[in-house]
């Protein structure tokens, strides 16, 4: 049984819709019911003050910027650290740890990824943040 996530509010950042559109099929499984997407650095800063997501899933290739930086700036105009962030990216980031910790970002996902892991990312965050 997959797991359910009808209750948070997901905001998907990523700038090729074939990649956001496969997320919000995947999260439909679980019954994610309010799905967002964006797909510009700017799309998503005026998504993110619109409709005030429980979770941010972000593409760290969204231009122009990357997704650490779109990460600092959602911090520094909105709320420090209280949205969980899963950073996705094509690589694994070893070298950049210590600049996504400082963005605030809670986990990175490693592409390409199974439900599994997504499930996995998203119930590790959640439950982070309800301490």
């Amino acid at each position: 049984m997959p797991n359910s996530f009808s209750n948070i509010k997901i905001l998907i950042i990523e700038s090729e819709d074939q990649i956001a559109d496969l997320l919000e099929d995947v999260l439909a499984i679980s019954e994610t019911r309010q799905i967002y997407k964006a797909r510009t650095p700017q799309h998503a800063l005026v998504m993110y003050a619109a409709i005030k997501p429980d979770l941010i899933l972000l593409d760290m290739h969204v231009k122009p910027e990357d997704g650490v930086e779109l990460a600092q700036k959602i911090r520094e105009k909105n709320n420090p650290f209280n949205t969980p962030i899963i950073l996705m990216s094509n690589e694994s980031l070893n070298e950049d740890v210590e600049r996504m910790k400082s963005a605030g970002i809670d986990d990175l996902l490693v592409k390409p990824f199974s439900y599994d892991d997504l499930s996995a990312r998203i119930n590790y965050v959640m439950k982070k943040v309800k301490g």
